[in-house]
């Protein structure tokens, strides 16, 4: 994973996925429901006094401008890691794409946009498993070839890194929204990478279970095509089996200091 991209676990480029296939079944993933709560993290004492030291000094003027360290210690990430948070659930996922709609009309930049107007229900739901936390499964049989996820209205398109930072503060500031660290997940959850047919980079960021999908070179079982805004199963899958794709080999060095200030995200 490159140094420069600030979160490890999702990846995204305009680079075309060679076909592949596993020769071995894939794992029926294990865990709870998504109902039950994800347990406290041993988030070290020491992390959590790092980040109150740091955000003693931040100037919250200059908050749209913050480093992703800075972000962090602001969003009090270290601290919301401690706690027993609710799981991602459909209305969750409603309450926190209202809150970007609110947002975005007030922006006053009008840096960012949704990824076009499809509203489509795909064959996936949210639980946790017990080996990596929040993942995605198969709510019933998919078909080798058949489409798992794509990007939606659901998807947002950040074209300037203040509009981005915004966001996930608005998500903090929110008095009707009942889990602030939210705005840590999708910190980690948010990509960047060459927009479509330009040479415009932008943050991109799903406000839906796609955003929990895990990336594993080893067990993948779908691909995205071309523009990596979709993905399709390169096997049969069963219901309640995890949903895997393989995007490290995509990372295009660079991306995150590239979009229009966004010059200080990276440490």
């Amino acid at each position: 994973m490159s140094e420069e991209d600030p979160t490890p676990n999702i990846v995204a480029t305009v680079n075309e996925i060679p076909v592949e296939t596993r020769s071995k079944p894939a794992p029926v993933a294990e865990g709870i429901f998504k109902d039950e709560p994800e347990p406290v993290k041993e988030e070290p004492k020491n992390s959590v006094d790092t980040e109150e030291e740091l955000k003693k000094t931040l100037d919250v003027n200059q908050r749209l401008d913050f480093s992703i360290d800075e972000m962090y210690a602001y969003l009090s990430c270290a601290a919301e890691r401690r706690k027993s948070r609710p799981p991602y659930t459909e209305e969750m996922w409603e309450s926190l794409r209202k809150i970007y709609t609110e947002f975005a009309e007030k922006d006053e930049k009008k840096g960012s946009s949704v990824y076009n107007d499809e509203h489509v229900h795909f064959p996936i739901e949210s639980y946790r498993t017990d080996s990596h936390g929040r993942s995605i499964r198969a709510t019933r049989d998919i078909a080798q070839g058949e489409l798992v996820f794509k990007d939606t209205r659901n998807t947002v398109v950040f074209t300037d890194a203040h509009s981005y930072r915004g966001y996930l503060y608005a998500i903090k500031e929110d008095t009707t929204f009942n889990d602030p660290g939210a705005a840590c997940d999708l910190l980690k959850y948010s990509w960047a990478q060459k927009r479509v047919g330009t040479e415009e980079y932008v943050v991109m960021l799903n406000l839906d279970d796609g955003a929990l999908m895990i990336d594993d070179d080893e067990d993948m079982n779908v691909k995205c095509d071309a523009v990596c805004d979709a993905y399709y199963a390169t096997e049969d899958i069963k219901k309640g089996e995890e949903i895997v794709c393989n995007e490290n080999h995509l990372i295009e060095s660079g991306s995150w200091k590239k979009v229009p200030n966004a010059v200080k995200l990276l440490p």
